[in-house]
């Protein structure tokens, strides 16, 4: 099995390139070639559609075992920049705040990091926008922050897969293993809970409200 920073389409275009600094990094931003190559990998790290996805989500049931020791980050920390601001500063301190929080209980946090149908798409065209180019910058930034600490054997890159309407929730459910909560009975009981025992705490992690 790869390693899993090797499983991330812009960790695999930094270590391709043998980028090691900022500097270096940049100068790749502006090439056209290296561009390509990033696009490309991007491609290539697209999920299918929603059908392929819930084949592959049930093959991948079926052959991996159960983790107890996988966390899987939620939007705000999984190093995407769709929830949160994509500046590599943001990114850094939203994965410092996951490491902080949750690296005493789990050995493998899974996250996102740069989405790569966005990039794909946006890649693609003959001339790459400022836009793009400067969110590329701020992941791949992140990268060699996360590859200097020792971060990456502790994280896992795995794209997320899309919304799912109301038409295709349930069949989504029972695939990735959550059938039980679409039964009347346990949704009840769930929002019974919810509503008896949740809470909510918000405290201001400067700059942040979190």
């Amino acid at each position: 099995m790869m390693p899993h920073e090797d499983q991330y389409w812009v960790g695999q275009w930094i270590d391709a390139l043998d980028i090691r600094s900022p500097e270096q990094l940049r100068n790749a931003i502006n090439d056209g070639a290296t561009l390509k190559l990033a696009r490309d990998l991007a491609s290539g790290a697209e999920l299918p559609d929603h059908e392929l996805q819930l084949a592959a989500a049930e093959r991948a049931r079926d052959e991996r075992p159960t983790r107890d020791d996988v966390l899987v980050a939620a939007r705000p920390f999984d190093l995407s920049g769709l929830m949160n601001c994509p500046h590599e500063e943001c990114l850094r301190a939203s994965i410092n705040t996951l490491f902080a929080r949750c690296w005493h209980y789990f050995d493998t946090m899974i996250v996102e990091g740069a989405p790569p149908g966005h990039f794909a798409f946006e890649l693609d065209r003959n001339s790459p926008s400022r836009g793009v180019r400067w969110t590329l910058e701020q992941h791949g930034l992140v990268y060699l922050y996360l590859r200097e600490s020792g971060a990456l054997p502790h994280l896992e890159f795995r794209p997320k897969p899309s919304s799912w309407c109301t038409n295709h929730y349930a069949q989504a459910a029972r695939v990735v293993g959550l059938a039980p909560m679409l039964e009347e009975a346990r949704r009840g009981e769930l929002h019974q809970r919810l509503a008896r025992e949740a809470t909510i705490d918000i405290e201001l992690a400067k700059p942040n409200w979190l």
